[in-house]
């Protein structure tokens, strides 16, 4: 079994080509991929969650020179205050 670290880095490595790759002609097909792209996005907000419960418990993002955990989140994930 993979490292989780060694997912997260696929992840961010497929994403970053998907984002960068041109949008098929074929209507369905767009229609099929975003599906697709919303169960990825559920399952990737899942992950996530976990991951920032457990920062969030350990007082982590303190350690690392923030506030708080969600000053961590907006300064790492450039995510706005509401």
């Amino acid at each position: 079994m993979r490292s989780s670290w060694v997912v997260v880095g696929s992840v961010r490595e497929v994403a970053q080509e998907l984002a960068l790759t041109p949008l098929p002609d074929d209507v369905d097909m767009c229609l099929a991929e975003a599906e697709e792209l919303l169960f990825a996005r559920d399952r990737i907000t899942s992950a996530l969650a976990d991951r920032v419960g457990r920062v969030h418990r350990a007082g982590q993002a303190r350690q690392h020179g923030h506030a708080s955990t969600r000053c961590w989140l907006r300064t790492a994930g450039g995510m706005t205050v509401g």
